[in-house]
């Protein structure tokens, strides 16, 4: 996601967002393409682990499957946009899934 988001980004991107502390340019352009390429892979792999091969886990309804692959998506894109470009790749995924992690286990799927 981060790969294409960038491309996209440079490539395509015309709504620049201005974040001081980021580093980079962020763009519109690039923050949904993050968002949306994050989220059909976040779908795949939550149904794939978690219908197909759910292992010692509860099975996840394909409700379930959509509602962590948004959160996971949006998280990920929210972080991506605001963490400074030197520690986006160690802070995305360890914040995004600790805070779906723990909405998993809210909402008792985990």
């Amino acid at each position: 996601a981060d790969v294409l988001a960038a491309f996209i980004g440079r490539r395509y991107g015309k709504h620049h967002i201005n974040i001081p502390w980021v580093g980079n340019k962020r763009t519109l352009e690039g923050s949904l393409t993050f968002f949306v390429s994050s989220f059909v892979i976040s779908i795949f792999t939550f149904f794939f682990f978690g219908q197909i091969l759910p292992g010692n886990s509860i099975i996840l309804t394909t409700g379930n499957v959509f509602l962590l692959s948004f959160l996971m998506s949006f998280i990920s894109a929210l972080l991506e946009l605001f963490s400074p470009s030197k520690y986006d790749d160690l802070i995305v995924p360890l914040v995004s899934t600790l805070i779906v992690s723990i909405c998993a286990i809210l909402m008792n799927v985990w």
